[in-house]
């Protein structure tokens, strides 16, 4: 599932291209992932696009405003008036061109672009909400990682709020931190040094420091190399993120450890999603 840095790679892009365009028409091959009549929002300029958590929030005139949620499989694909996305190249995992058969919402703007949803899996979603009904599904969100909103004393109360959980599973929770997923949890762990299966009331103040700046350090480093592509994710032009040739623990299972310990990476199920880290160093 896209995380925090690739949707907000998705963001960033989205920003740069379809800010100030105007939706002239709206093609649902696959109703159950669109929300709403898409009628509604056709002649609608973008006044802005934002993200919270793992979703992308498009803002258009009229106070109507497009939630989109990727999940486990879902992709948005820009292509510009002459078809061209990135360099043109197949899309990952399927490897064929959009729109393909995994293609089941096409946005088409004013200057001839338009905008593809692909889910192979079908489990993300396009909703049109209000500001008011926009508020309602997104209040139970947690902080922000990196902004001034996630302090520490917040990630504290947060974490014990569920002091009785294991760790990990705990960081994956969206009331406790907002848009971190089972790849930066896994990551951050390693990067503190924390054994993902302890219990939040194990914690030391100390270590929930460094949990806290783990988790600013690895999302801030995905985002910089635009995301990780272990799955489906590839960017708004297709490209892959280059995160997942740097991960440190995450699907490196039987590898030697990075801090060269001398341990190596176990892969255990926690909470029912794999989970990756060393013996050794996270106590």
């Amino acid at each position: 599932m896209p995380e925090l840095p690739e949707v907000e790679t998705i963001k960033r892009q989205l920003v740069d291209k379809v800010v100030g365009l105007t939706i002239e028409n709206v093609l649902v091959n696959k109703p159950k992932l669109f929300v709403g009549n898409p009628q509604k929002i056709i002649g609608l300029r973008v006044l802005r696009v934002m993200r919270r958590a793992k979703m992308i929030i498009i803002d258009l005139e009229n106070d109507q405003h497009l939630l989109i949620h990727l999940k486990m499989s879902g992709q948005l694909i820009y292509a510009d008036k002459f078809g061209q996305y990135g360099g043109g190249h197949p899309i990952p995992p399927s490897n064929i061109p959009v729109p393909n058969k995994f293609t089941h919402i096409i946005i088409e703007f004013s200057n001839g672009s338009k905008l593809y949803y692909n889910d192979i899996r079908q489990f993300g979603w396009i909703k049109i909400l209000t500001k008011k009904k926009l508020e309602d599904e997104l209040k139970k969100l947690g902080p922000e990682p990196l902004l001034e909103e996630f302090t520490l004393e917040k990630f504290r109360e947060n974490l014990f709020i569920h002091k009785k959980l294991k760790i990990k599973p705990t960081l994956m929770d969206q009331s406790v931190v907002a848009g971190v997923g089972n790849i930066y949890a896994c990551e951050a762990c390693f990067i503190a040094r924390i054994d993902p299966r302890r219990r939040i009331e194990s914690l030391t103040k100390q270590e929930i420091k460094s949990l806290f700046c783990a988790i600013k350090k690895v999302l801030t480093l995905a985002i910089k190399y635009r995301g990780t592509s272990a799955d489906a994710y590839v960017t708004l032009e297709g490209e892959k993120g280059d995160y997942y040739n740097r991960r440190l623990v995450y699907d490196r299972e039987g590898e030697q450890c990075p801090n060269n310990c001398g341990g190596k990476i176990t892969k255990i199920i926690l909470a029912g999603r794999g989970t990756y880290f060393c013996p050794i160093c996270q106590k």
